[in-house]
């Protein structure tokens, strides 16, 4: 693996795409993305913080629960969508046998 060393960058102004403020991409993080590989930030540390939030929030949020009957197996299960009735709908387990399926054949 490269070792990347924060000399070899300068500070960057970057503009976020959220709130359209300018924010400094140091040199020292320039060096830890190009370590990692990961692509340059679209977002200001603040902006990014606040996705972060929200996105933990929205996962920590009960998600809707649709008891269904298995159209394959007959089990009852709860599908976290609502079923529009014009395509079967299955169990978890109906659901990954029909996947391996459709995959290997």
């Amino acid at each position: 693996m490269t070792e990347y060393d924060s000399n070899d960058y300068e500070d960057i102004e970057l503009i976020c795409i959220d709130d359209g403020r300018p924010f400094t991409w140091s040199a020292l993080d320039q060096a830890y993305y190009a370590e990692r590989g990961y692509n340059d930030p679209k977002r200001c540390p603040a902006c990014r913080a606040a996705r972060r939030a929200a996105f933990e929030q929205a996962r920590r949020e009960p998600h809707e629960e649709h008891k269904i009957t298995c159209d394959e197996c007959g089990a009852q299960a709860i599908i976290p969508f609502k079923p529009d009735l014009t395509r079967p709908v299955y169990c978890t387990v109906c659901y990954r046998k029909r996947q391996r399926d459709s995959r290997a054949g």
